[in-house]
């Protein structure tokens, strides 16, 4: 059982991103709407079977709540005034958490058939990572020049050479993708650039901080588990990151304009 036709990775990519600005939300006030619209949003993901969205927005949310919570808790013992930490949206982050991880544990059995939660449990790393352990290792065994790789496009290509031409042709892995197709040279821009805007959100004065460095993480851990360059809710996530960076910075300029008058 899925929810809608559309990819089950795409559709949680989609409804993850939702679910981030709902996580912002609850960071600025507590508010019991934003919290139920919460709950719902994680049920649609359940009901998705994306374990590439589940896994990375659990991995985006974990990461920025331990930098968040440090990076307040320095900033509070530096200024010697504890009551700057913000605590509540963590307790909000943690209890959604809870309920996100246990809706994977109640209701991904059998009996409603979500086979692909259930293969999780399994034990199984070839139904547990969908067969794309088998597909990253093919990849790893094909030639490519390791410089500059075999040409942006050319994957499914060179996959058809050495394999057959069947439904995966592509790796399922954004990293692996960008070093085959563009070499180390290729791999070492497109890292330097996802790190050096995480590193960005995370240390940028702003209340929108936390938001763009949720969508930053998000996108650069689903990576690991599908060619993300090539679709759609990568860019739109990308867009939504730089609209709010841009924003921001706009209200920051504002401010002090009205500050110096």
């Amino acid at each position: 059982m899925t929810l809608g036709s559309l990819n089950p990775t795409w559709l949680g990519a989609y409804i993850s991103l939702a679910i981030l600005i709902c996580f912002d939300r609850l960071r600025s006030s507590v508010s019991f709407l934003y919290f139920g619209i919460l709950i719902i949003l994680s049920a649609f993901l359940v009901l998705t079977q994306s374990r590439t969205s589940m896994g990375a927005i659990l991995g985006s949310l974990i990461f920025c709540l331990l930098i968040f919570s440090a990076r307040d808790l320095v900033r509070s013992i530096k200024t010697l005034r504890l009551q700057t930490v913000n605590f509540k949206w963590v307790f909000f982050v943690g209890v959604a958490l809870i309920v996100l991880v246990g809706l994977v544990l109640v209701i991904g059995t059998e009996n409603l058939g979500l086979m692909r939660l259930n293969s999780l449990m399994s034990g199984d790393l070839k139904a547990m990572t969908a067969g794309r352990n088998l597909l990253f290792f093919e990849y790893l065994q094909m030639p490519s020049d390791p410089l500059l790789g075999w040409g942006y496009g050319m994957t499914p290509y060179q996959y058809c050479e050495y394999y057959a031409c069947d439904s995966h042709r592509m790796p399922h892995n954004n990293y692996l993708l960008i070093f085959k197709e563009l070499g180390v040279i290729g791999s070492a821009v497109y890292l330097f650039f996802s790190v050096h805007i995480i590193f960005k959100a995370i240390f940028w004065r702003s209340r929108r901080s936390f938001l763009v460095s949720l969508i930053s993480v998000y996108l650069f851990i689903i990576g690991f588990g599908n060619d993300t360059i090539g679709y759609k809710y990568y860019w739109i996530g990308v867009l939504l990151y730089f609209i709010i960076y841009i924003g921001g910075r706009y209200e920051y300029h504002n401010s002090n304009t009205r500050l110096s008058r």
